[in-house]
């Protein structure tokens, strides 16, 4: 658990953020389908307790992932307790009709099986997901498992999911310490989970590339648009990966974008660029078209983008201190709200094993980045015997 008392906003609010890490176990996909199931009908059953809390500015989140559980409650500190207990009460017991779960469940099913007949490079994600985690259910996949589950299946499965887990917790706000520990033993008690080890509990993961590697998917979809969608890894997300993500990312957006939407017209859905999240850091190249196939997507993108870390090189140095100046200001950008900073610490909290100093140290490593340095990164990232990389070609 981490707490933070709140020095900078001075209002009379608060954030609870918890995590609830299943048994591993429960990474099958049935047991997928359920616990989302089961997080749709604790929020369906919440709802007329929501709309008088929103009323008084408090709002809420349950969600799921492969991992487990997240519970999120922003609101002012005199009341959040109860909208926390009410969020513990619907756990413990969904209080729907049998009738308004089949509903909810068959609409999950419908919108899950509208993707794909949605936009191609929605399409596309949802494949690449499937081929880079550890851990990961197409729409198709969850709306199939989904048919016959009754509102017992999911009351069933709630029970037995919460009898044993691992859980973080960051309190933040006017509240005090005690009020945090409280309020963390409190969803212990009330949902009565017992602790598991950590390396028993669910971890998401990504597939590990070998230098050189480069999968392709071919996929055959409805819609009547194609799309290239690809993931290039280049790191784990150490300080210098990140800030080289986004010195790098930054300068590849607007080219890429430019050449491939502008210039050749390839598609009206065009996006290149670079992200770090958690252990990773990949860059991103996609382009959805009309008028021409997956296949000669790659061909051209692959063309164009070898020639990035040459067209870098060439880049004045006072544009590439520009670029920096722009990712450093991004990278200073303060939180404007209690609930935001909640959220920013909760990310250094656990996904940066607890280094709060994480932005100064970010900021540095851009201000270090050398143009040379960024291009032999890039060079490394796009070369035929060093890149790691998913590629999916979707057919209309």
């Amino acid at each position: 658990l981490y707490y933070g008392q709140d020095v900078e906003f001075g209002r009379p609010k608060a954030s609870y953020r918890y995590k609830i890490y299943s048994p591993k176990k429960y990474t099958d996909l049935q047991s997928h389908v359920l616990m989302t199931l089961y997080v749709a009908a604790v929020n369906e059953s919440m709802n007329e307790a929501s709309y008088p809390a929103r009323l008084a500015g408090m709002d809420y989140e349950v969600t799921n992932d492969a991992e487990g559980i997240s519970i999120t409650v922003n609101g002012y500190s005199d009341s959040i307790d109860d909208l926390l207990i009410e969020i513990l009460n619907n756990m413990k017991s969904i209080s729907i009709p049998n009738e308004q779960f089949l509903a909810l469940r068959d609409k999950m099913i419908r919108d899950w099986k509208n993707v794909d007949l949605g936009d191609a490079y929605r399409i596309a994600r949802e494949n690449m997901r499937k081929i880079v985690s550890k851990h990961y259910y197409t729409n198709t996949e969850l709306a199939d498992a989904s048919e016959n589950i009754s509102l017992d299946d999911v009351n069933e499965f709630g029970a037995k999911l919460l009898k044993k887990g691992y859980i973080q917790g960051l309190v933040y706000g006017n509240v005090t310490e005690e009020q945090a520990r409280q309020n963390t033993k409190l969803l212990i008690s009330q949902l009565k989970i017992k602790a598991e080890k950590w390396n028993k509990v669910t971890h998401q993961g990504r597939l590990e590339f070998a230098e050189g590697e480069d999968i392709i998917q071919v996929v055959r979809s409805e819609v009547n648009n194609s799309c290239f969608s690809r993931l290039q890894y280049f790191g784990n997300n150490s300080i210098d990966e990140d800030a080289q993500s986004r010195v790098i990312g930054t300068y590849v957006e607007s080219p890429f974008f430019l050449e491939m939407r502008t210039n050749r017209q390839l598609g009206y859905i065009v996006w290149g660029g670079a992200r770090s999240t958690k252990k990773s850091s990949f860059f991103i190249f996609i382009i959805q078209s009309g008028d021409y196939t997956a296949e000669n997507l790659s061909k051209q993108a692959d063309e164009y983008t070898i020639t990035l870390p040459d067209s870098l090189k060439q880049l004045p140095d006072e544009e590439y201190l520009v670029i920096k100046n722009a990712v450093i200001e991004k990278i200073k950008e303060k939180p404007t709200s209690i609930a935001e900073k909640a959220g920013k610490y909760y990310t250094m909290a656990f996904d940066y094993d607890g280094n709060f100093d994480r932005d100064n140290q970010l900021i540095l490593a851009v201000e270090d980045l050398s143009k040379e340095k960024a291009i032999e990164v890039l060079t490394h990232v796009l070369g035929a015997d060093t890149r790691e990389r998913a590629t999916i070609l979707l057919y209309a």
